[in-house]
């Protein structure tokens, strides 16, 4: 499972919110290019995480890239002049040579 953190989801829904999906319409989090992950607009299956805040959908997780992203959790940060959207591997599995813990 993924893990989404509150400040996140409340970012998704304020993108949902402002730009007026349909009731069935979500952001789901899918490759959009080999080794790249997007945002795009779908509508939920069965077999998706689905992430809300107070009852409404805010973000769907396909068993595929729920599968590949096991233990991460995605959270916003903040840039300064914006926000952006950081998916956080698991501890230990950052790719950093010896890496126990990750504190990205």
């Amino acid at each position: 499972m993924v893990t989404v953190t509150q400040s996140a989801r409340e970012e998704l829904k304020r993108i949902r919110e402002t730009n007026g999906f349909e009731p069935q319409q979500c952001l789901r989090l899918a490759m959009v290019a080999p080794q790249t992950l997007g945002l795009v607009l779908d509508e939920a299956s069965e077999q998706d995480q689905v992430e809300d805040v107070e009852g409404t959908r805010v973000l769907l997780i396909g068993p595929d890239v729920g599968e590949a992203l096991e233990g991460a959790t995605i959270d916003l940060q903040d840039e300064g002049e914006g926000h952006r959207f950081q998916i956080i591997p698991p501890a230990g599995q950052c790719g950093e040579e010896g890496c126990q813990e990750c504190h990205h």
